[in-house]
């Protein structure tokens, strides 16, 4: 956690956070330890952005985002504080790096994706051995199985294209004698 005042003056940061900020002091304006006491404009390339935002907690606070610090991704939740009566005192920032959660949900993503496109190839060539199977069980032998790969799949659509074409040579053969 993070609290900042209306001046937008960072006055405290929990020992948690400044454990999680020593380790990405290499993406920081300053030494972890010395971010008690700066203002927020230190962390942004155009900070009026973010003081629109905290300078009006009313309409903008609670705000939830994942922001970019480099090459990790942070979870971000900020709220606005107020006093007994309801008046703003400043802003509290909750956070944590959550770069491996956002990698794995894409790696999970990419492999749905895959996995997706596995099934309907494995739907659509099913689809053909059947179209081919029901044209042989028609009379239609001259119906060929275009399915073919090293999968169980095409192994069996081989097979059948294989079946299909020696029954035909044999109707052949009975028809000729």
């Amino acid at each position: 956690m993070m609290f900042c005042d209306t001046d937008l003056v960072i006055r405290f940061v929990n020992p948690a956070s400044l454990v999680t900020l020593r380790k990405l002091e290499h993406l920081l304006p300053c030494r972890a330890d010395e971010i008690v006491g700066q203002s927020i404009d230190i962390f942004h390339r155009q900070p009026q952005h973010q003081r629109a935002i905290l300078g009006n907690p009313g309409v903008k606070l609670p705000l939830r985002s994942d922001i970019r610090l480099g090459d990790e991704v942070l979870d971000l939740f900020i709220t606005a504080i107020t006093d007994p009566q309801g008046r703003h005192m400043g802003a509290m920032a909750t956070w944590e790096v959550i770069t491996d959660k956002v990698r794995i949900e894409a790696e999970a993503a990419e492999l749905q994706e895959r996995e997706r496109a596995a099934t309907a190839r494995l739907q659509a060539q099913v689809d053909e051995l059947n179209r081919s199977l029901a044209a042989a069980a028609e009379g239609d032998l001259t119906a060929t199985v275009t399915v073919s790969g090293d999968d169980a799949v095409g192994q069996m659509g081989r097979a059948v294209d294989k079946l299909l074409g020696d029954l035909r040579g044999s109707i052949r053969s009975i028809a000729s004698n």
